[in-house]
């Protein structure tokens, strides 16, 4: 796949339940990853089409994107 690389880095999505917002993800991690002695260079971008907070944890490059599910049932999820 190529993706062991040393400028590579990490792209995860976080999905959250229908009663966390946009606004609730963007205040509430970004505070938490700002008092984490770990995390360095943390940019939140909120507003962009698909909202992204860029930060480092120990070194890594971390893209966290944030998703949000329309319902609580999970009617689109096999199983």
């Amino acid at each position: 796949l190529g993706v062991h690389r040393s400028d590579a880095d990490i792209d995860a999505l976080a999905l959250s339940p229908p009663h966390c917002t946009r606004q609730d993800f963007f205040s509430s991690l970004v505070t938490i990853l700002k008092n984490n002695e770990r995390v360095t260079d943390l940019h939140p971008v909120p507003g962009a089409y698909t909202p992204v907070i860029k930060f480092f944890m120990d070194g890594v490059p971390i893209d966290l994107v944030f998703a949000h599910l329309a319902t609580g049932d999970g009617g689109d999820f096999p199983g």
